[in-house]
């Protein structure tokens, strides 16, 4: 009887090895009871310290030179971006993720010549959901043009007639906006409406050959697009369009000089007004907000001391929008209203200027890197978040000059982004919002002096894209994933040896 049971007990523990880590203690003597400790997999949240797997996808172009990719874009859950091999130069390629669902899409400009895809950006309008437009040239002599894509190399075709060196493509309904050079009006918007032959020049802003368009983030506003211009007589002001003649405008000349910057661009949209960075030369770089009609486009709140100042937004959180001024320089957050306007912190009278790379939504808060120069400690390059009411600085290394040279993506609840230290260089690290919880993903390229130099941080369907060189292959395409931490839990199993 006893040699049955354990006959079945073997069987069964062992039929367990394969997926368990098991610790057995052994029996002394013959007829001697013992328990057997077995450590098993349970499923617990993403939240209580997620463990990742990195690796490198794909090696593109063997070797230690790299395929270099750039302008990481996803639509419909997968990657599309630029890199190059020898046989065909820098053209559009595609991943999910996965060695061979990472490939070249087209060979726009075919043979070793580069393509060189740039800019993309999707568009439903008159094309499916999975369809996006970028910027490609077919010839090595010539500018790009405007291509469109579905992700297939029979669907990536020129997308419209050619027209000179276009560049910034904004969607806004059904129409696509650019700006493009002509030779008897310069460089002004343009719009298509989704055909070959649908393209036309919206208003020479500009009169003549001299170019209007100096732009850097145009947005829809409603129906119509933002944007920043210069009509020769006006200076850089916003403007609006519909795509015609007509409804194209200057919204309002808010600094009066034909030489100055009263829009600085840097345009979000919130609650049916876009909020910006303007200048009246009254009082410096402020907040303003605009509706898209002279009378709606004012100033929200004066927050610096003296004109030569501007303000950076940072983006919308938790129902207001958050802002960074300078001189002083300190995190602003605004309903919208003068009254609604208050600090959040103050940065310290040794800022001389700051900027910020980027914002993300954090632990109900949001998280931000803060850069720029101290008076007395000179450049710095740090990580910040904040709960509405107040902020903090990550101060992950404090015997180090850590420099975060990225802007924070989230994935799952987890910040990551690129910090370079002493002992690593420049490679990717994660936090969960605490110094404490806040460490090295990997050290992928183990020179110090260098780092991995991770770049173009993007989440795709719940994983972490991104370039980095780990000093073997060049720099190529890398993927995070967050796996399900393992716990342990144990189950006592008499094991009976006789």
């Amino acid at each position: 009887m006893y040699k049955k049971v354990t006959l079945f007990l073997i069987m069964f523990i062992c039929a367990l090895v394969p997926l368990l880590s098991s610790r057995f203690v052994t029996a002394a003597s013959q007829n001697t009871i013992r328990y057997a400790s077995v450590t098993a997999i349970t499923t617990h949240p993403l939240a209580t310290s997620p463990s990742v797997t990195v690796q490198m996808i794909k090696d593109i172009v063997p070797g230690g030179s790299g395929s270099d990719p750039d302008d990481l874009f996803s639509v419909n859950g997968i990657l599309y971006f630029s890199a190059f091999d020898a046989a065909h130069g820098f053209e559009l390629w595609r991943s999910d993720g996965t060695p061979v669902g990472t490939y070249m899409v087209a060979d726009i400009n075919p043979g070793p010549g580069h393509s060189l895809p740039a800019g993309m950006v999707a568009y439903g309008g008159y094309s499916n959901d999975s369809d996006f437009y970028f910027l490609a040239r077919t010839n090595s002599s010539q500018s790009h043009q405007i291509w469109k894509s579905d992700g297939t190399a029979a669907g990536t075709v020129q997308a419209m007639a050619p027209v000179d060196d276009p560049r910034i493509l904004t969607v806004v309904g059904d129409t696509l906006y650019f700006f493009a050079n002509d030779p008897l009006y310069g460089g002004e918007l343009w719009a298509n409406n989704g055909t070959y032959g649908g393209s036309w020049l919206v208003q020479d802003i500009n009169p003549g050959p001299g170019s209007s368009y100096v732009t850097q983030n145009p947005v829809a506003l409603g129906n119509k697009l933002l944007f920043t211009a210069y009509d020769g007589a006006h200076g850089i002001e916003p403007w609006v369009s519909d795509g015609t003649i007509a409804g194209t405008q200057m919204v309002k000349d808010i600094h009066p000089d034909a030489s100055s910057v009263g829009a600085l661009g840097n345009f979000v949209v919130w609650g049916g007004l876009a909020y910006f960075s303007g200048n009246d030369n009254l009082f410096g770089g402020e907040l303003w907000q605009t509706d898209g009609t002279p009378a709606g486009t004012v100033r929200v709140a004066a927050v610096s001391s003296s004109i030569g100042t501007h303000v950076q937004i940072l983006g919308v959180f938790n129902g207001q929008l958050y802002f960074l001024g300078d001189n002083p320089a300190r995190l602003w957050a605004t309903d919208g209203t003068e009254s609604g306007t208050r600090m959040v912190h103050d940065f310290g009278s040794q800022v001389n200027y700051s900027s910020s790379y980027g914002a993300v939504p954090f632990n109900n808060g949001f998280c931000f890197t803060y850069s720029g120069s101290r008076f007395d400690t000179g450049s710095f390059l740090e990580l910040w978040c904040s709960d509405g009411q107040t902020a903090v600085h990550l101060d992950i290394i404090p015997a180090d000059d850590e420099e975060v040279q990225s802007a924070p993506v989230v994935l799952g609840n987890t910040l990551y982004f690129a910090l370079q230290d002493g002992p690593h260089g420049l490679e990717l690290w994660q936090s969960d919002g605490t110094v404490a919880g806040s460490q090295l993903v990997q050290d992928i390229n183990p020179d110090p002096h260098v780092g991995s130099i991770p770049q173009d941080l993007t989440v795709v369907n719940g994983r972490l894209f991104f370039t980095a060189d780990d000093g073997t292959h060049g720099r190529e395409l890398w993927l995070l994933t967050a796996q399900t931490p393992q716990s342990s839990w144990s189950i006592y199993l008499p094991f009976i040896i006789r």
